[in-house]
């Protein structure tokens, strides 16, 4: 019997759940720092801010869309846990 000319490596699930946790980290880090904090120039910081957050609006929607697919991504590499 011949033997394979090249071996497939294996990859252990630990090493791909790491990596999907590495990549988790580093966008979820991008996205907050994305998101930033309204400048508030007048005294009625009340108005100023919701001001402020609603022409941040479509950014604060996209961020939560895409932690969310995110975040049930990670739970579909780690859960079941391995043993």
């Amino acid at each position: 019997m011949k033997t394979p000319r090249y071996k497939t490596p294996v990859v252990a699930p630990q090493r791909l759940v790491a990596l999907a946790d590495g990549v988790f980290a580093i966008v979820m880090t991008i996205l907050v720092l994305e998101l930033g904090i309204p400048i508030i120039a007048g005294t009625s910081v009340n108005a100023e801010l919701t001001r402020g957050l609603l022409e941040m609006y479509g950014l604060i929607v996209v961020a939560f869309i895409i932690s969310t697919m995110i975040g049930k991504w990670e739970l579909v590499m780690v859960w079941p846990p391995t043993r």
